[in-house]
């Protein structure tokens, strides 16, 4: 893997450290506790870069783009009251072979997303 500029490490490593599946703002607001002259753009242009690579996943919910440093394949949960992603775990190794018998058909990434309501917001 190619040698990153410093701001990229960060937004990585930010991004490594969570599962909370961040948007540019909060990836932005853990950047300049850091890196305090890091600008919105240059984490704007460097998760779409990570993203474009496939180093990231990003995925829209609720019209805000969420960033996930977990490249293993897995689905997530989005609650559609209070906006919390959550990773879910399955097989998917079932679904990859469906897939991957439809006429040599070849995964090159995936997004599974499942919307509901949270435990927690059910409750309330």
């Amino acid at each position: 893997m190619a040698r990153f500029s410093p701001q990229r490490e960060l937004i990585l490593d930010i991004l490594h450290a969570t599962k909370a599946h961040p948007s540019a703002a909060i990836v932005y607001e853990e950047a300049r506790k850091k890196m305090p002259n890091i600008s919105l753009g240059t984490v704007y242009r460097n998760l779409e870069k990570l993203s474009q690579e496939g180093i990231i996943e990003n995925f829209i919910f609720k019209d805000i783009s969420h960033f996930d440093g977990d490249k293993t394949p897995h689905p997530h949960f989005c609650c559609k009251v209070c906006g919390k992603v959550t990773d879910l775990s399955c097989d998917n190794v079932k679904i990859h072979n469906l897939v991957e018998g439809l006429d040599g058909c070849e995964i090159e990434g995936e997004t599974m997303l499942f919307r509901g309501v949270c435990r927690e917001c059910k409750n309330k």
